[in-house]
């Protein structure tokens, strides 16, 4: 792109010599002025890339001052042209860079020579434009942002404030400009309440940027505002450090709204407390309810037959009496035997109830104190290594007898080379028992019951399963709910505390495993999982 130039000579013929000279360059000459006024009108018309002008022009205005004008209404870029260099050129050369011309040249002189003003003259114009281009950028950008920004120099004084900053600090730029940062910036540590003096240090200590802990800012007016704030040091080429730029924000809205959220999140931490303290209360009261008429069952049980063992007793004081008095002979003697016989019997049959209820009361209370040591977590178990293939037999022998009684079939599989396990052995004849005890309490007559092990890499698996029987989804799903017993489902009428299945899950739980349990086809199955190796407390 060829460089259009306006040439300012009051000479045609030294004008017309210069134009020949530009021609040669490959420049345009797109007019020629004779007078500092005629070079104004003209670079207002023509706008060219650079103005060669007269230093000496023989007319009213001046060269300097048409320069200056041509340089403060159109920014177009001067360059002298004069015949003598002197000290007056040079005291001349110094008042045009005031007025923005960039250089000046000697007559005569050379075409390079010229070119190559020409040419710097230029690529100083753009890179002036440049600057104040990316200048006036970077004063819309900070005047625009809601954050406030104050940048100090290397000697800490302000070098210039953002309209944000004006209004946080109550510093107007005019008044802030030039001052020590410490009287522009003052702040108070939120955590430490001390007011911080020497704001210059820690700003300077950032070497890199820097997120400063949320500090309060004291404000011209002496209004404080809670603020957060980041430093980045500006560092030239060599590194050495030629100021600071100091961000900061107004976040009074931002704790406001942080408070609000602590406020709602504690009252719904509290509503949540509050529902699940009542959830505690409700379980309690559930718990103190089962468990109350538990106890009271048997009891009411041991009341009955007290009663009638009293009565049995008292018919048999009685009828001995009435005999004695009257002195019956040997026929009524043998109807007092068959009372003294039936009444016997009664006896027995109240004092079993009397046994039975006693048993199970204290087998309600034993449940209840282990489940509560289990789920406080202080039960005690030893780890030692158990060989089922020995273990297993032991503990079914007792259930073969009493599902021989019920017309029960009890089989047992166990694979060859079962491998041994790490884990507490009375826990293990407890979960292996009372599952086999359910088994038999709730297998029809006729039916089977099988116990199998099966075993992976890192665990064992405990099955034990009856046929006959089948529980339901819905209760399936409570089975292992403390006092909840399947309707219907006790052919032997044997009955329970209903703990025995909660108590299960929990050990199981303590041992590392976990129990599960499926019914379906007349089938129930419960199936125990164990680590290979527990880790008990």
């Amino acid at each position: 792109m060829s460089i259009k130039i306006l040439i300012v000579e009051d000479e045609n013929i030294v004008a017309a010599e210069i134009e020949h000279s530009l021609e040669d360059l490959g420049c345009v000459t797109i007019d020629i002025a004779n007078s500092g006024m005629d070079a104004i009108a003209k670079a207002s018309v023509t706008q060219p890339d650079i103005v060669l002008m007269d230093l000496n022009l023989k007319q009213q205005m001046s060269s300097i001052q048409a320069a200056k004008e041509i340089w403060n209404c159109f920014s177009i870029p001067v360059i002298f042209i004069t015949e003598h260099f002197d000290i007056n050129i040079q005291n001349i050369y110094e008042q045009t860079k005031t007025s923005a011309s960039f250089s000046y040249i000697t007559k005569p002189f050379r075409e390079r020579e010229l070119q190559t003003t020409i040419e710097t003259a230029i690529q100083r114009n753009q890179l002036e434009k440049q600057l104040e281009e990316r200048e006036q950028w970077l004063s819309t950008l900070l005047t625009s942002i809601s954050d406030a920004v104050i940048t100090i120099d290397e000697q800490c004084c302000v070098t210039s404030i953002n309209p944000a900053a004006e209004s946080l600090t109550g510093w107007k730029q005019e008044e802030a400009l030039g001052k020590s940062v410490t009287e522009v910036l003052r702040f108070v540590d939120i955590t430490a309440s001390n007011l911080i003096k020497h704001v210059p240090n820690f700003l300077i200590e950032s070497l890199n940027i820097t997120a400063l802990a949320p500090k309060v800012l004291i404000a011209k007016n002496v209004t404080e505002l809670p603020i957060n704030n980041n430093t980045a040091i500006v560092k030239d080429e060599k590194g050495y450090t030629k100021g600071t730029i100091f961000v900061f924000r107004d976040i009074t809205q931002q704790i406001e709204v942080e408070q609000i959220r602590l406020v709602r999140a504690r009252a719904e931490k509290l509503e949540t407390q509050i529902l699940e303290m009542e959830r505690l209360y409700q379980l309690k009261d559930d718990f103190l309810s089962t468990v109350s008429h538990e106890l009271r069952t048997p009891m009411a049980n041991i009341r009955m037959a007290v009663k009638m063992l009293e009565v049995s007793l008292n018919h048999t004081r009685d009828t001995t009496s009435s005999l004695i008095e009257v002195g019956d002979s040997l026929p009524v003697g043998n109807a007092s035997g068959e009372r003294d016989s039936f009444a016997s019997r009664n006896v027995q049959r109240y004092l079993q109830i009397l046994q039975d209820e006693c048993s199970r009361e204290i087998e309600l209370i034993e449940n209840i104190l282990d489940l509560q040591r289990l789920e406080a977590g202080g039960q005690t178990f030893i780890p030692e290594v158990i060989h089922l293939q020995a273990l297993l037999p032991q503990l079914v022998e007792p259930f073969q007898e009493r599902a021989k009684n019920h017309q029960q079939t009890l089989q047992v599989e166990l694979p060859k080379n079962l491998e041994p396990i790490v884990s507490d052995t009375a826990s293990i004849g407890r979960i292996v028992a009372e599952l086999l005890n359910n088994a038999c309490k709730y297998t029809p007559i006729a039916e089977a019951i099988a116990l199998n092990v099966k075993t992976t890499a890192d665990k064992v698996q405990l099955q034990v399963c009856n046929t006959g029987v089948e529980i339901s989804a819905r209760d399936l799903a409570h089975v292992f709910e403390k006092f909840y017993r399947v309707p219907s489902n006790d052919p032997w009428k044997q009955g329970g505390t209903g703990l025995g299945l909660a108590l299960l899950q929990k050990l199981c739980e303590q041992l590392g495993g976990a129990i599960f349990a499926e019914s379906r086809d007349k089938r129930t199955c419960f199936t125990v999982e164990l680590p290979i190796v527990s880790k008990l407390n």
